[in-house]
C-alpha cells in the first residue's frame, strides 16, 4: 500500500516539474515574440521617423510648409492671431473641409544652426474682392463680301469684377503662376494694374493700358482679315463657338439617328452626350459622363447657354466712332520717298549714254594727241637723221641757196609793197624750191 503511494507520488511530482518546464519555456517563447514584435514596431517607427524627415527637408527645400514642422492646432492658432492683426479689406484663405490643404499656400524659408531651426513662414493675404475669369472670343463682324473685321484684345484672358467695373487683363503664363486654393478658386499674384471703366456704358476697349508708367496704347485693336469658317471650344463642357460666313452644313449624330443641320452667322452649340457634330472636313466628338439623371414630368430637357454676366454688364466692343480702317497711308508714304531716294542713289551711280560719248571722245582726242606726238618725235628724229649724213659741199651747196633765197626775200617785198604781201616766213623753210617760183608765189 505505501509502495502505490509512493508511485503515485513520484508521478504527481514528474508531472509538476514537466508542468513548470513548459510554463518556463512558454513565457521564454512569449518574450521572444515579444521582443520581436516591438523590435519591428520599432524599425517601423524609425522608418516613419525618417520618410517624415526627409519630406519635411524635401519640402523645406522647395519652399514648402510640411505638417510636422507646425501642427494643424498651432496653426490655426497662428492664422487667428494674423486675422486679428489685418485690415478690413484683406482676410487670409479660408479653410473650407481640411486645414491641411492650406498648407500647400504657404511659402517658408529655413536655416539650421547647431542647437536651433529658424523658420521663415509667408502666410497668403487676399483681397476681399473676388474677380471672374474669362477667356475673350473675338466675333467676326462683316465688312463686305470677302472680309471680316476682329475686334482683338490685348490680352487673352481677363478678370472682371462685375461690382466695382474693375477689370485685370492676364495672359496665360499668369495664369500657370496661380494657385488652385479649392476647385472653383484661384490664387493669383497681383502683378498686373488694375483697370477701371468707370461705369457700364464704357467699353473697355477705350482702357488705355499703362506699361513700364507709361501710356503704351489703348486695350483693344481691329485686324481686318478674309473671311473664313470658325470653330472655337469653350470652357463649357461639350459647347462650341461657331462662325459662319455663309451657311455651315453640319450633321448631327446621336447614336443611330442622324440630323441634317444649317447654321448661319454665329452662335453657341452644345453637344449631348453621346453625339457627335460632323463637317465637311472635321468632327466634333461629345465627352461622355457617367452620371445618372432623374427626370420627374420632364419628357423634354431645355439647355439654357450659360454665358458670362460680362457681355450684359459691360460694354466689350469698340465704339463705332472709334472704329476705322487701318489704311497705314504715312507709312506708305515713307516707304515711296525711301524707294525714290534710292532709285536717285542708283542713277547717280550708273552712266548715261551722254556721259560715254564724252567718255568716247576723251579717248579718241588723246589717243590721236599721243599718235601726232609720237609722229613728230619720229619725224624728228629722220631730219636729224639726214643733217647728220650730209657731207660739206652739201652744206655749202644749202647755204648759198638760203642767201639766194633771203635776197629774193627781199626784192620780193620792196616790189610788191602795194600789195601788202610778207614773205618772210619763207626764211627758214627747208623745201628746196626756185627763185622764179618764190617770186609768183608772192
Amino acid at each position: 500500500m505505501v509502495k502505490q503511494f509512493t508511485l503515485i507520488n513520484d508521478h504527481l511530482t514528474s508531472l509538476e516539474n514537466k508542468t513548470l518546464k513548459d510554463k518556463l519555456e512558454t513565457s521564454h517563447a512569449f518574450y521572444i515574440i515579444t521582443s520581436a514584435i516591438a523590435a519591428e514596431r520599432m524599425a517601423q517607427n524609425l522608418k516613419d521617423i525618417q520618410e517624415s524627415l526627409i519630406n519635411t527637408l524635401t519640402n523645406m527645400y522647395q519652399g514648402h510648409m510640411d505638417v510636422h514642422l507646425l501642427s494643424p492646432t498651432q496653426m490655426q492658432g497662428e492664422l487667428n492671431r494674423i486675422a486679428r492683426l489685418l485690415p478690413r479689406d484683406s482676410t487670409l484663405p479660408e479653410v473650407r473641409n481640411d486645414i491641411r490643404d492650406i498648407y500647400r499656400l504657404f511659402r517658408i524659408h529655413a536655416r539650421i544652426t547647431q542647437h536651433y531651426l529658424l523658420m521663415e513662414i509667408k502666410v497668403p493675404i487676399l483681397s476681399d474682392v473676388l474677380y471672374e475669369l474669362n477667356r475673350l472670343v473675338s466675333i467676326p463682324q462683316r465688312i463686305d463680301i470677302n472680309r471680316v473685321m476682329y475686334v482683338i484684345p490685348n490680352s487673352a484672358l481677363i478678370a472682371f469684377n462685375a461690382n466695382q467695373y474693375s477689370f485685370i487683363p492676364l495672359d496665360q503664363y499668369d495664369i500657370n503662376e496661380c494657385q488652385k486654393l479649392h476647385d472653383q478658386f484661384l490664387l493669383c499674384k497681383l502683378n498686373h494694374p488694375i483697370y477701371n471703366t468707370g461705369d457700364r456704358h464704357k467699353s473697355i476697349c477705350d482702357v488705355q493700358l499703362i506699361r513700364n508708367n507709361e501710356v503704351h496704347s489703348v486695350y483693344c485693336h481691329t485686324e481686318i482679315k478674309i473671311c473664313a469658317d470658325k470653330w472655337v471650344k469653350l470652357h463649357k463642357q461639350n459647347t462650341w463657338f461657331y462662325y459662319c460666313c455663309d451657311t455651315c452644313e453640319v450633321q448631327l449624330v446621336c447614336g443611330t439617328q442622324m440630323t441634317s443641320e444649317t447654321l448661319r452667322h454665329s452662335g453657341l452649340i452644345t453637344l449631348r452626350q453621346g453625339c457627335n457634330l460632323q463637317g465637311d472636313s472635321f468632327t466634333l466628338h461629345a465627352h461622355m459622363e457617367h452620371t445618372r439623371n432623374i427626370l420627374v414630368n420632364e419628357p423634354y430637357a431645355i439647355i439654357a447657354p450659360s454665358i458670362s454676366p460680362i457681355n450684359n454688364i459691360i460694354n466689350t466692343s469698340i465704339r463705332n466712332s472709334s472704329l476705322h480702317i487701318e489704311t497705314h497711308e504715312e507709312k506708305f508714304k515713307k516707304i515711296d520717298t525711301q524707294l525714290r531716294s534710292i532709285e536717285e542713289q542708283t542713277k547717280l551711280d550708273i552712266l548715261s549714254t551722254h556721259d560715254v560719248h564724252h567718255y568716247v571722245a576723251i579717248y579718241v582726242f588723246v589717243t590721236i594727241s599721243i599718235a601726232l606726238f609720237v609722229t613728230s618725235v619720229f619725224l624728228w628724229r629722220k631730219i636729224a637723221t639726214q643733217r647728220q649724213g650730209e657731207g660739206p659741199q652739201d652744206a655749202r651747196n644749202r647755204s648759198r641757196r638760203r642767201e639766194d633765197h633771203d635776197i629774193e626775200d627781199r626784192n620780193c617785198k620792196i616790189d610788191n609793197r602795194d600789195l601788202k604781201v610778207s614773205c618772210a616766213n619763207l626764211t627758214s623753210s627747208e623745201v628746196k624750191f626756185d627763185t622764179e617760183i618764190h617770186s609768183d608765189v608772192c
